[in-house]
């Protein structure tokens, strides 16, 4: 009797454990991501949870370090179609005002905020972009737009149409 063999995909696995927990995080908080209800979220048992993150502690850095890889691959493919001076600065106005209901691992970039180690990994992130993209995002004025987008995104996810501010925004870059 051979008994019924399930291929193992351990990375889609993964995903799918970090997009539930961030879902949750996004819709309740992050208080309230617990093992139990991001493995039931999943689809998965807790100890399938557990396998792939010891703890919570270890679940919410993948999330963290998830949502930040995952703004920035989404920042990459802006930046590949804009040149010259701002590009950097145009490039993060339109990934921070792109984010769709479906973005959650983005959103949770947002809704993350008030956590002090999100906030510092995601200085350190945008201190190295800064320095990367100097040579044309360099000073104050990029820096006010870029700032103004981070306020446009946290608006949008609250629900306010942005839709007009993204166009102004990437006028003044």
């Amino acid at each position: 009797m051979s008994g019924l063999h399930r291929p193992k995909r351990p990375e889609q696995v993964q995903q799918a454990i970090l997009h539930a927990a961030s879902g949750i995080a996004v819709r309740h908080g992050i208080q309230t991501v617990t093992l139990q209800a991001v493995a039931d979220a999943a689809g998965v048992t807790k100890g399938g949870l557990m396998h792939h993150f010891r703890d919570k502690s270890a679940l919410i850095d993948a999330m963290r370090e998830h949502a930040i890889t995952t703004f920035s691959a989404m920042l990459d493919d802006h930046l590949a179609s804009e040149v010259g001076m701002g590009r950097f600065t145009r490039a993060y106005v339109r990934t921070c005002l792109d984010v769709t209901a479906e973005d959650v691992e983005l959103q949770l970039t947002a809704a993350m905020w008030a956590d002090p180690q999100l906030r510092a990994d995601w200085y350190a992130w945008m201190a190295d972009q800064e320095a990367r993209h100097a040579a044309t995002d360099a000073g104050t004025r990029f820096k006010v737009i870029r700032l103004a987008a981070d306020g446009a995104w946290l608006a949008a996810l609250d629900g306010c149409d942005t839709a007009d501010w993204q166009a102004e925004l990437l006028a003044m870059a």
